[in-house]
């Protein structure tokens, strides 16, 4: 058999055209990911925010698919780990940190003679900054940086990101180091610049301000663009104005604005223009304040320099922080609070994404409390002169608000009078009727009750402790018998102890606490501080509690539990038999008096008074349980004939029975 000399020859050359498609295909498919993946980096140097826009984030899904089809369809090919990488940085770049993390995760692993793979290291610690895995990203860069012959670019990105990751946690101090080393170290302007700037805001944070401005004024040298120089300069006049330099620092920011380039971060420079002159204003007042002169010109113009910012960058993060700024003035400068919660409330108006709406949302709220507090005080205030006195009953509401301001022309002479002096219980007269009585102590419980509550507002909400001090000692003042005038004085020395750190006045306040209210429930804190015997309570919250429940199931006398249940609320409303007993009542009124009205009652009292509590969520569910027995029971009434009168209490007593043997089951479990 004669054999074709041609044949090997098409043989060969079937299979090198064959070789040779297949590797211009997978090269093409790669070609083409790299050039979409580049269009989408081009895009994301080119955007405005931290957030990629959609055309980008179309680019990096079409990225995806093509380098996914790289690894599915090509998967020895010698692009793979190219393919791994970009695949890598696009679901970094669209947010997606843990698909991201997966695949560096693959490339250092999979693939550790790659070209990519100190790259990959360096995503890989990015990514495990962004969630938050601080020590993951510090075991990676400090096996890279103990590498021999690592390239300095690298090396420097790697400190630039320890100094992130240690920033992120709060250490600031030790974050600086890395960012300083690695400021010095690089020849990249990008990371040097970033660098410096990262060092800066460090040093601000630490209060360095000296330092600072040199560090802004190198990354002002060396910044390669005109975003990070407006960047540099801008945090170049922050540094001078807190240094104290407020002519440098006007006129860096001016500078800034007279340059085109920077026309849509003016409204940036104006709010910082604005707070230079308010720091100013601060500084000022602080030094006239010394020489008994008051003075808050400054601190106002910088109100009109807010105002004015925030009109004409209407809609814009810029008016919300201006309006966010205007409120701190207004309340923590001026101390108006009314326009300090409009200032709040308008920030969420400006631009409802703005970083200052849930801080300025609750400050709104607050003062509000505020404002609804001492106005209630005010009225409850106003109740109790015009019952303390006969000649004071005719008093308008201006009269009753100069007295409690303490401007109304017959002020000295009423409380030379003593007609002002002490509202207390004494006021209720052996002459009142019993429902004047009650009326009287239900005002007096009212005011001193709001009075606590707004000195808390003063002292937990707004750290206003000198107004805080004003309402206790106001209290111990006009009510010295009130019960209710422990928690004052208790709540005076805790100021003392924590705030002014003041022993002598702490401890005599403790002891005037054991003096006066011996046996209220704070008294035994007293007691524990000042390192004396804590005294047995015959009647404490603890032993109420007890003999109510005794009441209630061993005695069966459901009315006298109901009255020890409140009497743990009257005599100790603060402690951890409160919300118990408040839960008791409630479930009294529920399931032994059926009435389901007032069970409602107290149990959205106490998601209101003790919402922190255990009970507070068991009765969430309680309070849906008998809104749908309502609802159910209102539909039976409507289709079933009533119940003759010795079913309907057979069935009642039997579900009791039941109830009461389950209750007294798990109470007993638990106290066990």
């Amino acid at each position: 058999m004669i054999r074709n000399p041609n044949h090997w020859r098409t043989f060969f050359s079937i299979f090198v055209v064959s070789f040779l498609v297949s590797s211009c295909a997978y090269f093409n498919t790669f070609y083409n990911t790299k050039k979409v993946f580049n269009e989408a980096k081009k895009e994301r140097k080119k955007r405005i925010g931290d957030k990629p826009t959609s055309s980008e984030l179309q680019k990096y899904d079409k990225t995806i698919e093509k380098a996914s089809k790289i690894l599915e369809v090509y998967p020895n090919s010698k692009y793979v780990d190219d393919a791994v990488m970009i695949l890598g940085e696009c679901f970094y770049y669209k947010g997606e940190n843990v698909r991201a993390q997966r695949k560096f995760h693959e490339l250092v692993t999979y693939f550790p003679e790659s070209e990519y793979f100190l790259k990959a290291k360096i995503w890989l610690a990015k990514t495990d900054i962004k969630l938050r895995d601080y020590p993951a990203a510090r075991l990676n860069l400090r096996e890279l940086l103990s590498l021999q012959k690592l390239k300095r670019s690298i090396r420097t990105e790697s400190r630039y990101l320890l100094g992130e990751s240690l920033f992120e946690e709060g250490r600031f101090s030790a974050a600086a180091t890395e960012y300083e080393t690695a400021a010095v170290d690089a020849k990249d302007k990008l990371i040097k610049t970033n660098a410096y700037l990262k060092l800066g805001e460090c040093q601000i944070i630490n209060e360095e301000f000296a330092a600072a401005i040199t560090s802004f004024r190198n990354a002002t040298r060396y910044s390669p663009d005109k975003d990070l120089k407006f960047d540099s300069r801008l945090n170049l006049g922050k540094a001078l104005k807190l240094a104290g330099d407020f002519k440098d620092a006007t006129r860096i920011c001016s500078q800034l604005l007279e340059n085109f380039s920077y026309r849509k971060q003016h409204g940036l420079v104006k709010l910082e223009i604005a707070d230079c002159v308010y720091h100013e204003g601060l500084s000022l007042y602080d030094k006239l304040k010394d020489a008994n002169v008051e003075y808050s010109g400054k601190i106002k113009q910088a109100l009109d320099a807010y105002q004015a910012t925030a009109e004409e960058f209407k809609k814009t993060k810029v008016s919300a922080a201006a309006y966010y700024q205007m409120a701190k003035i207004y309340e923590e400068d001026l101390g108006d609070f009314n326009k300090a919660m409009v200032s709040y409330n308008k920030v969420r108006g400006e631009y409802p994404k703005s970083e200052w709406v849930p801080e300025a949302t609750k400050k709104a709220n607050d003062i509000g409390d505020l404002i609804r507090l001492k106005s209630l005080v005010r009225k409850s205030q106003g109740k109790q002169l015009a019952m303390s006195s006969g000649r004071y009953h005719q008093l308008s509401e201006l009269e009753l608000l100069l007295l409690e301001h303490g401007v109304h022309p017959e002020l000295r002479f009423m409380q030379r009078q003593k007609k002002t002096a002490k509202l207390d219980l004494s006021t209720l007269s052996a002459e009142d009727n019993l429902s004047e009585k009650e009326k009287k102590k239900k005002s007096l419980d009212e005011l001193v009750a709001n009075k606590l509550q707004l000195a808390e507002v003063y002292l937990f909400q707004f750290n206003q402790i000198d107004s805080a001090l004003f309402e206790y000692d106001e209290i111990d003042e006009l009510f010295p018998s009130h019960p209710e005038t422990a928690k004052a004085i208790y709540s005076s020395a805790f100021i003392y102890e924590n705030e002014f750190q003041n022993k002598s006045r702490t401890d005599s306040l403790l002891y005037t606490l054991l003096q006066r209210f011996p046996d209220s429930y704070q008294a035994q804190d007293a007691r524990k501080k000042l390192g004396l015997p804590l005294k047995p309570i015959i009647n404490g919250p603890s032993i109420l509690f007890r003999k109510a429940e005794a009441a209630l199931f061993n005695e069966k006398n459901v009315q006298n539990a109901i009255s020890g249940y409140e009497a743990v609320l009257a005599k100790y409303p603060d402690s951890e038999f409160a919300p118990k007993a408040l839960f008791a009542l409630g479930w009294v009124h529920d399931l032994v008096t059926l009435d389901k009205e007032k069970a409602t009652v107290l149990y959205e009292e106490i998601q209101n008074k003790y919402p922190n509590s255990e009970f507070a969520r068991l009765v969430a569910r309680k309070l849906r349980a008998v809104k749908i027995a309502q609802k159910i029971e209102a539909e039976k009434n409507k289709k079933q004939p009533e119940p003759t009168e010795s079913t309907s209490k057979d069935e009642k007593q039997k579900e009791l029975l039941e109830e009461e043997l389950d209750l007294e089951q798990k109470l007993k479990a638990k106290e066990s």
